[in-house]
């Protein structure tokens, strides 16, 4: 049996910057992941100014923002009826001296795991999954198994399970009520739109008009986008092959199929994804402890999911440490519960109103309605400002909006 401090279940972005923060303050930490490494695929997008903050203390803030879009424009959402359409409302917030980074998931986990392979070679255990946990009263053992097959067993004085919803942590007590509001078919493609992009680039282009609804989604701000839209009862990947995912595309441009834009794109990934929200029954069971989308599923309008898992690891960090060096007793990881629950409780509401927010602006453009659309999109600027939302309810952050 090996021994460790800390044992981290998931090395996506949470358990990256949770054991970024407990290695470099000395605590023996290790991650287990069951994927190859860092994703490859741009989940998330928007790195918050209180994440970039938590990065700045961690010492790897100027990584991120090499590997950011110099984007002044990460907080600007447009509608357009297509691509190459006409506007019919933008929303930005202006910069400001504390800016969130739009950093993709992906360059995200490969800055933070080359950082910890640097410093602290070792840690993090790729293609290794956790199986199972099994508390007791000097900590808790968790096997793992191995590429090979193999099961190892690890000790440690704690577990943190920040593997979402669908690793170990959604089969252990206390994961929650789920209640998915629908399913999204996300499409990535290499196509040539800088022609229309350039003149009025945006985090978000919502595309909308009768018969259409769908999204385009910044990747590289060039020639790699996300075309992301509300998938028909029962349909699957394999119902979006070349053809049809095509079809979509030159829907969502505005292009006839044989355009030469649309016949040069070359689609390089299909996704179905639920749009689902969940709040853990408890962040805390003894000494397995939940974060990030293993605590909480928060709907990406508003692109608070990220930062909230992110605001998790911060919490959770220094309280770990303390209980580890006997300045603070166990308690304060309850502390870390009810903090963190409140915290997420409110990120969801407002993420959920927030949706509604955007169905009413949408509804209003699908209508050619200019008046309540107008009075849709002045409603929806108030969600831009996100200050403090992923903090603690105690913090002072703004309200919910309803």
């Amino acid at each position: 049996m090996t021994r460790c401090d800390i044992a981290v279940i998931g090395a996506g972005p949470v358990g990256l910057t949770l054991l970024t923060a407990l290695r470099r303050d000395g605590v023996d930490a290790v991650a287990f992941d069951s994927g190859p490494g860092p994703t490859s695929y741009p989940k998330s997008r928007l790195v918050s100014a209180r994440s970039m903050e938590t990065f700045r203390r961690l010492g790897v803030a100027a990584e991120v923002t090499a590997a950011s879009l110099d984007a002044p424009w990460c907080q600007r959402l447009v509608v357009r009826r297509s691509v190459t359409g006409p506007e019919l409302a933008r929303i930005e917030r202006p910069p400001a001296p504390a800016a969130p980074a739009l950093c993709t998931q992906d360059a995200l986990e490969h800055v933070l795991a080359a950082n910890l392979d640097d410093r602290f070679p070792g840690t993090l255990r790729w293609r290794s999954t956790a199986v199972r946990i099994e508390p007791d009263e000097a900590g808790v053992t968790v096997c793992v198994r191995g590429r090979d097959g193999a099961e190892q067993t690890w000790h440690a004085a704690y577990a943190v399970c920040a593997d979402g919803i669908r690793g170990l942590s959604g089969t252990l007590p206390g994961a929650g009520r789920r209640r998915v509001f629908g399913r999204q078919v996300s499409i990535r493609a290499c196509v040539g739109l800088s022609p229309w992009t350039d003149a009025v680039p945006a985090f978000i282009c919502y595309l909308v008009d009768r018969g259409l609804s769908a999204q385009l989604l910044v990747v590289d701000g060039k020639d790699d986008w996300i075309v992301s839209s509300l998938a028909r009862s029962g349909e699957t990947v394999l119902d979006y092959g070349p053809e049809r995912a095509r079809a979509l595309l030159a829907t969502v441009t505005g292009l006839p199929e044989t355009h030469p834009v649309i016949r040069a794109a070359r689609i390089t990934d299909v996704r179905m994804w639920e749009l689902a929200t969940r709040v853990g029954d408890s962040f805390r069971a003894d000494r397995v402890v939940r974060a990030g989308d293993a605590a909480h599923e928060i709907l990406p309008t508003g692109a608070m999911g990220l930062n909230l898992g992110i605001a998790d690891a911060d919490a959770l960090a220094w309280r770990l440490r303390a209980v580890l060096d006997g300045r603070a007793g166990p308690a304060v990881l309850d502390d870390y519960d009810s903090e963190r629950r409140a915290a997420a409780v409110r990120t969801a509401a407002w993420s959920r109103a927030n949706l509604n927010a955007v169905a009413l602006m949408l509804g209003a453009a699908a209508r050619h309605d200019d008046p309540a659309l107008d009075d849709a999109t002045k409603a929806l600027a108030a969600y831009l400002d996100t200050s403090g939302l992923e903090s603690s309810p105690a913090s002072g952050s703004p309200p919910v909006r309803s």
